[in-house]
């Protein structure tokens, strides 16, 4: 369960759009969080909340989505009624009328030919217009929504939310609170630019044993006291914070949004055609069969990329906060024993598998150890790194087995 595959590691290295960690961050200097603030540091500044008023979000989560016209169901509902509408129009028909609007369609071939290089042409038009280059990797994507409105929306996630876990939020003066907003804000404080100055970053801690944690396009980051527990030193917490933080600098959730927008779009066309042609049972079989290749072919590899790209970047702001950057592989092995074999197959998950990703990260560990140094960090010491993991994942071994005999489950 802990081992790191190397064949594993080059899969998901293809996945991603942007693989050498040198080529990565080739970013513009960043300025300082003091030359931002008018007090001069960036703790001083009004980038977290009360924890009472904040949350955070992590990787064991599933990708929310915006719960606006971008939702997939409505586009398919609007394509069912539309065919079915059709097709009783079509039924009610005499059949001569039938005959001679095919026969009018058959004949104008050569203006429905037009038409549809028309629309593919300003389809095309439409994609390249709305393309933008994203921060950090510079690899171009379809950007539909405004990150304001993605952000009112995580707002209202947010708030939802905090109904639920309002009983639970420890108080600022908790020490799991104050440790994490220590590295955040250190994380922060060593990134400081525009995209990270854009949004308004809180931390939330909730008192609960699952392991997860989370962010909000907003900024809110809310994390489970049971993902802190296995979290047993800085770094490693640095690594988890810099992924969830990398998912709001990158603004991974309105690209995912615009990207199934757009692609609903054409689904819309295909699945209205589906109702209206085929007998009904053959129209939802086809339907049904349609939307799980979409998740299996495209939504999940490209969700899994994403994840793939905050991985990169998070240990990009770990390296550059002076965090010890080897100890991020590291983390996904504890995950991986932490969850055992309730983690969901890879390819039908959202999440690259934590193996998959410990085993990538280890491959371009050492282009960010030498990106640390660049950043005039103190060297690391010298360290057997494989025996503190073997000690870790120990110790998640024994408190899964406490867990275990405590709800009465045998090994």
């Amino acid at each position: 369960m802990i081992s790191t595959t190397l064949r594993r590691a080059l899969v998901f290295q293809r996945t991603l759009t942007v693989t050498p960690a040198r080529r990565i961050f080739s970013i513009p200097r960043l300025q300082s969080a003091a030359a931002r603030s008018p007090s001069g540091t960036l703790s001083n500044m009004s980038i977290f909340g009360n924890s009472r008023h904040s949350l955070t979000h992590f990787h064991t989560s599933p990708q929310r989505q915006a719960i606006w016209l971008a939702n997939p169901y409505l586009y398919r509902i609007a394509a069912f009624v539309t065919g079915r509408l059709m097709k009783r129009w079509w039924n009610r028909l005499p059949v001569q009328t039938r005959k001679k609007y095919i026969s009018r369609f058959t004949k104008s071939g050569d203006w429905i030919f037009i038409g549809t290089l028309g629309l593919f042409g300003a389809t095309a038009a439409f994609y390249a217009y709305h393309l933008e280059e994203a921060p950090f990797s510079h690899r171009r994507r379809l950007m539909l929504v405004d990150q304001k409105e993605m952000r009112a929306i995580g707002d209202f996630l947010f708030n939802a939310d905090m109904e639920m876990f309002q009983e639970r939020v420890l108080p600022d003066s908790d020490p799991n609170y104050i440790r994490v907003r220590a590295v955040a804000v250190k994380l922060l404080e060593a990134n400081w630019c525009q995209e990270v100055a854009d949004v308004s970053w809180k931390i939330v801690i909730v008192d609960d044993p699952a392991i997860n944690a989370y962010v909000m396009p907003s900024g809110q980051i809310v994390v489970f006291t049971g993902m802190l527990e296995l979290m047993k030193t800085d770094d490693m917490l640095a690594a988890i914070l810099g992924h969830e933080m990398a998912h709001a600098i990158m603004g991974h959730m309105g690209e995912n949004a615009s990207r199934e927008q757009f692609i609903n779009f054409f689904s819309l066309i295909i699945v209205t055609l589906v109702w209206f042609v085929l007998p009904d049972v053959t129209a939802f079989f086809t339907q049904w069969i349609e939307k799980k290749l979409f998740d299996i072919l495209m939504k999940l590899p490209y969700s899994r990329k994403l994840e793939g790209e905050a991985d990169v970047v998070g240990l990009r702001l770990a390296a550059r906060a002076c965090y010890d950057v080897r100890e991020s592989s590291i983390l996904w092995e504890t995950l991986a024993i932490a969850e055992g074999d309730e983690q969901p197959v890879e390819w039908l998950s959202t999440h690259p598998a934590h193996e998959t990703r410990a085993g990538y990260l280890e491959m371009i560990i050492p282009d960010f150890v030498e990106y640390r140094r660049a950043c005039n960090c103190d060297e690391l010491t010298e360290r057997d790194m494989q025996a503190f993991k073997k000690t870790v994942c120990r110790w998640v071994l024994e408190k899964r087995r406490e867990q275990r005999e405590q709800r009465g489950i045998a090994d």
